[in-house]
């Protein structure tokens, strides 16, 4: 399969906030998303959407400016395979009180 090809990647726009680490399990999928945005955020959310995981993760709802979040997508992904999808994460910037949504990719190994 061409997708066993596939580099892992945890990826968002350069807009301040960052996808630091990434991992993936067969029951879930974990996301450390940092704030560098120069503002603090409010009703902060990360979803998937990809084969095997359709999911919003747990994780704070608020990132002050260069805080780290971790955020965990409860999924039944298949082992020895690999999980491709769309990272989205929605907020509020606290400053202006207008909402935001990021759109990346991410792609993982699931051991």
């Amino acid at each position: 399969s061409p997708d066993r090809f596939l580099p892992e990647k945890c990826t968002l726009p350069p807009t301040g906030i960052a996808c630091l680490d990434s991992t993936a399990s067969t029951t879930a999928i974990s996301l450390v998303i940092q704030n560098s945005g120069g503002f603090s955020m409010s009703n902060v959310s990360v979803s998937l959407d990809g084969t095997g995981c359709v999911a919003t993760a747990t994780g704070p709802t608020a990132l002050e400016n260069g805080e780290k979040g971790t955020y965990v997508a409860a999924c039944t992904l298949t082992g020895g395979t690999k999980y491709k999808g769309t990272l989205s994460v929605n907020y509020k910037n606290v400053d202006t009180d207008l909402p935001h949504t990021e759109t990346g990719d991410l792609i993982k190994r699931v051991p």
